[in-house]
């Protein structure tokens, strides 16, 4: 077998570390997403996930569900309400047209019965920059008016995403570098300091790198650091 552990770390250089915050994170209560330029906010006491295909948030008594992705496919929010009806074989009890932060949108509820039991969703679809976003709050049907104000609140939330600051927002990434001389791994690194947004200290990136702090590294050595990527 053959070993080539700088020709392999040297391959490194650059991955994301850890959450890229370009695809989405929280705010102050808010869910931003700086690559699509939105923002809305997240309802108060749910638990939330964000996955590469959805935002999921549930309610505490786990009785409601808001679920916020993509209407791809769909020209229209309109177009989109309708394939949601359809798909999920929905019998639909009311559609309006909506105006949020200036945004085309439709509002749709339909409802279905199985095993006895009622599942409402309300679906908002909403027109930005070319696509179509869906908010879709769903619960029993004896839950959904207690659970309603809460669907709206957040599809209401959604609006553009214009802090400067936060659109600019780079996630943590590694960085290559060779050991200049023979010496501890924490002397070689010192002047890498570690980016608060990493969330490891010193012993968790000498780990990375598979020597303890104090271990002495050979000159040549190719050492990973993070650093927060720029612009």
């Amino acid at each position: 077998y053959r070993t080539d552990r700088n020709g392999y770390i040297e391959r490194l250089d650059g991955l994301i570390f850890g959450q890229n915050p370009r695809q989405g994170f929280e705010h102050e209560g808010d869910f931003v997403h700086p690559d699509l330029a939105f923002r809305f906010a997240l309802p108060d006491g749910w638990q939330w996930v964000n996955t590469a295909a959805a935002v999921q948030m549930g309610a505490p008594d786990k009785k409601a569900l808001i679920t916020f992705q993509l209407a791809s496919g769909q020209p229209t929010p309109d177009a989109a309400a309708t394939a949601f009806i359809q798909q999920n074989q929905f019998n639909e009890q009311l559609r309006r047209n909506l105006r949020i932060s200036g945004y085309s949108a439709v509002e749709v509820v339909g409802s279905m019965t199985s095993q006895g039991q009622t599942l409402v969703a309300q679906a908002t679809f909403i027109a930005k920059d070319e696509l179509i976003y869906m908010f879709t709050g769903m619960s029993l049907l004896d839950d959904f008016e207690r659970n309603r104000p809460v669907f709206n609140e957040v599809a209401a939330g959604f609006g553009p995403l214009q802090d400067a600051e936060l659109l600019n927002t780079q996630p943590v990434v590694l960085h290559v570098i060779a050991a200049d001389r023979t010496a501890r791994f924490r002397d070689l690194v010192k002047n890498h300091p570690i980016p608060e947004e990493a969330g490891i200290e010193l012993s968790g990136l000498a780990l990375m790198n598979g020597f303890g702090p104090d271990e002495t590294v050979p000159q040549g050595t190719f050492l990973k650091v993070l650093q927060v990527r720029s612009p």
